[in-house]
């Protein structure tokens, strides 16, 4: 989820609600995460009790995270990790992910594994010495029972019968597994962990300075980082 800082709450909450009851979302488990602009630090803030007393009609109390946005002026806890699962199945941790300007919340959740039945599906074979069968087949037919048909249903019914049955010896029917899917291809090399090291090293630096000419070799190093990553993922795709 995010809410723009300027974003009206009582309209992102209204929103967030109708989501979770069209979706009838309590009957799943659920870990809703994102920037919602709301400071949990600030215990008694209007917002943050508006904020808490729609996640608890639905019964997805918010976690109590450090802060995830920190500039010279201030540190805040404004992205949100909202669960409806017991806090013994979970780990939350908030880590420097190089992304923005906010860090990274990163949640495991612990389920039960269950063992997925291995689906197969049945289809034609349509490789290439089975097209060439089939070729074979057809040029090799007289289709005497085509053109001695007396009526157009009577041609069709012939024609078909002739093609299913050369389908069915050049091309036949077999059962196949489903593939596993590929994974996921990563992009990441050495180049561009150096970048994402000096990014957050400015990062910090200008968190504790906050002066223009740090933040300004910041946006450079971040925007350096950004490109690396841009070429990486156009790479891999």
């Amino acid at each position: 989820i995010y809410r723009p800082p300027s974003g009206n709450l009582t309209d992102a909450l209204d929103t967030i609600s109708n989501v979770l009851e069209d979706t009838r979302a309590e009957n799943h488990p659920l870990i809703m995460m994102g920037d919602i602009n709301v400071d949990i630090l600030k215990q008694h803030d209007r917002e943050n009790r508006i904020l808490n007393e729609t996640l608890m009609r639905h019964n997805l109390p918010r976690l109590i995270l450090p802060p995830t946005r920190i500039t010279p002026q201030s540190s805040t806890s404004i992205d949100c990790v909202c669960t409806n699962l017991k806090n013994d199945r979970l780990k939350t941790s908030v880590i420097e992910a190089g992304i923005s300007d906010h860090t990274a919340q990163l949640t495991t959740a612990q389920f039960k594994i269950h063992d997925i039945p291995s689906t197969s599906f049945i289809q034609r074979q349509f490789k290439k010495e089975n097209i060439h069968t089939l070729k074979a087949l057809l040029e090799n037919e007289d289709w005497n029972d085509l053109y001695g048909s007396q009526n157009v249903d009577d041609a069709y019914d012939n024609f078909l019968e002739t093609l299913t049955m050369a389908m069915d010896a050049a091309c036949p029917m077999v059962r196949t597994k489903s593939k596993p899917k590929s994974k996921q291809k990563t992009f990441i090399d050495k180049e561009a962990l150096d970048l994402k090291a000096e990014y957050l090293k400015c990062l910090d630096k200008h968190q504790l300075t906050g002066t223009d000419q740090d933040k300004a070799k910041t946006a450079k190093a971040k925007k350096d980082y950004d490109l690396r990553l841009k070429m990486l993922r156009q790479q891999a795709s």
